[in-house]
């Protein structure tokens, strides 16, 4: 932990600043760099600011984070995510898209790639937040 009022008070800002910029770069990464990967390590660089301005102790009580939780769930809608092209084109991992209507938002285009990146942001962030908390141990 660093023990700087400063830190600690960036940091308090810097988390929701990351988060955002995180959903942005997942958002993006359909269509151009980004995606579910570098959105999950930046996710996972905002609790590594977390620890280190506030502590380990506060991060684990405050978020109450179960890293390994976080890698079954991510790999489960993953490979989810292909199965659902075996079942409707006979091609894993085949992209499946659908036109749906979404209240207040209208009409929105989604596919399996969304839904595989979800599982690899997951997936990232246990892993990192995992390894950010070994690293912290006493």
């Amino acid at each position: 932990m660093i023990d700087s009022l400063f830190f600690r008070t960036v940091g308090r800002f810097l988390f929701p600043a990351i988060w955002i910029f995180s959903a942005f770069l997942f958002f993006r990464g359909h269509n151009a760099p980004g995606g579910g990967f570098i959105a999950g390590l930046l996710a996972a660089v905002s609790f590594a600011v977390i620890a280190l301005s506030a502590g380990k102790p506060t991060l684990i009580r405050v978020y109450r984070l179960k890293t390994f939780t976080l890698i079954r769930w991510g790999l489960l809608i993953a490979a989810s995510s292909g199965f659902i092209g075996l079942f409707t084109s006979n091609a894993f991992f085949k992209g499946v898209w659908a036109d749906l209507y979404i209240p207040l938002l209208g009409n929105v285009y989604v596919g399996t790639p969304v839904m595989f990146d979800l599982g690899v942001f997951l997936v990232v962030l246990g892993i990192g937040v995992n390894f950010i908390l070994l690293l912290m141990e006493d």
